[in-house]
């Protein structure tokens, strides 16, 4: 487990140096929000025109409290079609859009079945097609969306076809419990392991600058309302530049000409 929770940070830390550097490459913040968990997988492929495909990874949940869960281990295995000869290894983040999909991992094996339904909408970008991955298992079905590192980006893909399956053997390692169930470790009070320390704090900084990135956004936009209600085009001009800081909420401008009256900050 501990080499599945090294993997699934530097994933993480990989997309968040994405993030900032060109957040069109990333993945879209409607699809980020209201996430109920995370499956972090590491995927090889190879094959000739029939491509085999086998990974391993993490799957974390998000508490009703806003923490994250202990971490569980799961193997993905599959088949996949295409002209490509070779092989290749790639990262993935699945977004769990809900918790019935975050019950569907608490399964011992699930399935995707493909792309069930298409988000443009949602991605919030033009030509940015989300496609919702329906999985489904023993313990019910769920819509996920799933995500690979691709040429520097974060881009939208389906695992039509595969079989996730919990590893049992690695929890039984990690955690000492051979009672302990996958619903036990996602969905009931199992403490947060020493050991995955690194993953929080990845996981921490994501969603921190995220969340943080929504609120400037929120400022720049009430900051531009404020400045049509304050000065309208029909009642004032501009005589020199205006220049705003939002930086602590703080606003600072130059100076407005009104009909009959002279603003200056």
């Amino acid at each position: 487990m501990e080499h599945e929770i090294y993997k699934a940070s530097n994933t993480l830390r990989s997309y968040f140096q994405i993030t900032k550097l060109n957040p069109d490459r990333s993945i879209p913040m409607a699809v980020l929000k209201g996430v109920k968990g995370l499956a972090i997988m590491t995927v090889a492929k190879a094959g000739v025109l029939l491509a085999y495909k086998m990974g391993t990874g993490l799957v974390i949940a998000k508490r009703p409290d806003g923490s994250w869960s202990a971490p569980s281990a799961i193997l993905s295995v599959g088949l996949g079609w295409g002209a490509q000869i070779g092989g290749e290894l790639m990262d993935y983040i699945i977004v769990l859009h809900d918790y019935r999909a975050v019950k569907t991992f608490c399964s011992r094996m699930h399935f995707s079945l493909g792309a069930g339904c298409s988000a443009a909408a949602a991605a919030g970008h033009v030509g940015r097609v989300v496609e919702a991955d329906v999985r489904a298992g023993d313990r019910g079905s769920g819509m996920c969306y799933t995500y690979s590192c691709s040429k520097g980006a974060f881009v939208g893909v389906s695992l039509e076809g595969n079989v996730v399956a919990t590893r049992m053997d690695i929890n039984l390692q990690f955690y000492g419990d051979p009672y302990l169930t996958t619903w036990d470790i996602l969905l009931g009070t199992k403490d947060q392991p020493k050991a995955a320390e690194p993953l929080y704090a990845a996981l921490n900084d994501l969603f921190s600058t995220m969340y943080g990135a929504n609120l400037r956004s929120l400022q720049y936009r009430m900051r531009d309302l404020l400045i049509v209600s304050l000065f309208p085009s029909s009642l004032c001009k501009k005589k020199a530049c205006l220049s705003w800081d939002c930086h602590l909420g703080f606003f600072n401008g130059d100076q407005y000409t009104r009909p009959g009256k002279e603003y200056v900050k």
